[in-house]
């Protein structure tokens, strides 16, 4: 038996309710006309054009009223669509949760990946389908290990193009703040996927590491780059070998004085995180030995040829020396305290940074400078104009010796 209901037919509603205001518009210019002839807008009284206005705009208020009643209310067979719909994506997310358990192939899981990716935007909308897509997205991304079969179908080639298409996404559509952790994630798996091929295959380019380089540096010089400082942290905390190159380039290019002094203070933040990764450090000694060595060069141009520092910077500079003291093998450690003081000469320091720079000043056993010490004339826009250092002497710019 076929009910009223599934006879109805949306069509035919909408061309019913048209011919009414078809109607009311009709009959609103007929009351205007004289003779049935046509109106002639020129020679309309003022009184004659306000009951036009009205019975126009009451017409059309019949139009817009229809519209927004719809918008509001789902007819049932659409209703039953979007259940229906609903529940082929969670069987959907139930099979893939399946497959990753189960020695999933690197080939299907970087697929399985984009294909996620263009599920976020319906997945933030639906808090029950949310739930489960946020635990696989999670489970996707801690896969760290693979069977040797199942990665002979890919290469970094091909890791390089998927990568390519998700940073494509990206460029085209501004990620939200919600997104911003799955992207992360997103590009933690990749780095994994690309570390096991790496080893696999070390004659290969490392396409990944170009790609990421090449990311970087658009990073660190422009304003609106495709990725942020969050992602580059999480890939720094990985095993990844590649975070060496990294790390040599967030010193070498982060931290120059025609840099802008956010993109400074984000690199010093990104290094630290570099150095806290000690697990890369025990993996790969002599690569380590290497590269600190380099970064300390960078370390110690920046601190002999920068003219400004902010507030911000010099609590990361703080943090960052706190942090590296403890490492045997920095040979950076002296410079950075001569830096620090000489910096802090030129700041009137806010008290969270003031404690920072205490606390650091105890722990090293050196002079603690006190913002009443400070010569209010070096100290300019929260900024500081660092003295020149001679003969261990700290002197103002410009100042006779």
């Amino acid at each position: 038996e076929v009910s009223d209901f599934d006879n109805y037919s949306e069509e035919e509603d909408v061309e019913g309710f048209s011919d009414t205001v078809r109607l009311a518009v009709q009959k609103a210019l007929e009351e205007n006309m004289e003779n049935g002839s046509d109106i002639d807008v020129d020679q309309i009284s003022p009184e004659e054009g306000k009951r036009l206005n009205i019975s126009l705009g009451n017409a059309f208020k019949m139009l817009i009223e229809h519209r927004n009643l719809n918008s509001k209310k789902k007819t049932k067979s659409v209703k039953l669509a979007d259940k229906a719909l609903l529940h082929f994506r969670m069987r959907v997310l139930d099979l893939v949760e399946i497959y990753l358990k189960n020695n999933p192939q690197m080939e299907i899981c970087l697929e399985i990946l984009v294909f996620f990716y263009d599920l976020m935007p319906f997945a933030f909308n639906d808090p029950q389908f949310y739930q489960r897509f946020e635990k696989i997205f999670a489970q996707l991304g801690q896969l760290k290990t693979f069977s040797l079969e199942t990665v002979q179908n890919v290469t970094q080639k091909n890791l390089a193009e998927i990568f390519n298409r998700i940073l494509e996404k990206l460029s085209k559509e501004k990620i939200n703040v919600q997104q911003q952790p799955y992207f992360k994630n997103a590009c933690t798996f990749m780095i994994y996927a690309s570390h096991i091929l790496q080893s696999l295959t070390p004659e290969e380019d490392d396409e990944m590491l170009r790609i990421v380089l090449e990311h970087l540096r658009s990073f660190l010089s422009q304003r609106n780059p495709v990725l942020q400082v969050i992602t580059f942290t999480k890939i720094l905390t990985s095993q990844w070998p590649g975070n060496f190159k990294l790390a040599k380039m967030i010193a070498d290019e982060g931290l120059k004085p025609e840099i802008r002094a956010l993109r400074r203070t984000q690199s010093l933040q990104m290094l630290l995180e570099f150095f806290k990764n000690s697990n890369i450090f025990r993996q790969h000694e002599k690569k380590a030995t290497k590269y600190y060595g380099k970064i300390c060069e960078h370390l110690k141009a920046y601190t002999d040829n920068l003219k400004e520092i902010s507030q911000s910077e010099f609590l990361e500079l703080i943090s960052f020396t706190m942090y590296v003291r403890n490492l045997k093998s920095f040979d950076g450690k002296s410079d950075l305290l001569a830096a620090i003081q000489k910096f802090r000469k030129c700041l009137i320091l806010k008290s969270n940074i003031l404690n920072a720079y205490k606390s650091l000043c105890k722990v090293m056993n050196i002079e603690f400078i006190p913002n009443e010490k400070i010569d209010p004339s070096v100290v300019s826009n929260g900024g500081a104009q660092p003295q020149e250092l001679t003969n261990g002497q700290l002197n103002r710019k410009g100042a006779k010796r």
